[in-house]
């Protein structure tokens, strides 16, 4: 927001399915909409088939935000925060068998975490169970924590 005093603006979304950061409200784009916008919160809108890498204290977070793209991927550099010796880059890709969501997970570099969980939140999709590399884990509501990995299959309630 530009102008003082005003607590919403208007917001052009291109093509595609967005959702909202905050609310988790869906829509679709190719439209404005009126977004709230007070001092507080910046409007963020993330477009379905994108992964958000977030770090925070707790470590890597990753929110996955599928709906029904087939396909996407992405990938996080890490580094012991200086540019400088050992670097990281995990790349994920992310695809639909059937009603499951496969996360495939490659590792390029030597730089070691310290704490080498990453945080998984499923964003739109109702979770009934997670394998990671074929050994079940648990699950709360649309998260989940894991160790680095090479397939992680969620099976989902249904797709978005």
């Amino acid at each position: 927001v530009y102008e003082e005093g005003a607590m919403e603006r208007s917001v052009y979304l291109p093509e595609g399915t967005w959702i909202d950061f905050w609310t988790g409200a869906i829509y679709e784009g190719g439209q404005y909409l009126t977004a709230s916008a007070p001092l507080e919160i910046i409007p963020v809108y993330v477009r379905c088939g994108s992964i958000l890498p977030i770090q925070s204290q707790d470590g890597l977070k990753l929110k996955v935000y599928s709906g029904i793209t087939p396909a996407f991927g992405g990938q996080v550099y890490r580094d012991a925060g200086d540019g400088y010796g050992a670097h990281r880059i995990d790349k994920f890709s992310v695809t639909w068998e059937d009603t499951d969501l496969l996360i495939a997970m490659e590792t390029e570099g030597d730089f070691a975490p310290e704490d080498e969980v990453i945080s998984f939140e499923i964003v739109g999709i109702g979770l009934r169970g997670v394998l990671v590399d074929g050994v079940e884990i648990p699950f709360t509501g649309s998260s989940f924590k894991t160790r680095p990995f090479q397939r992680c299959r969620i099976l989902t309630k249904s797709q978005a």
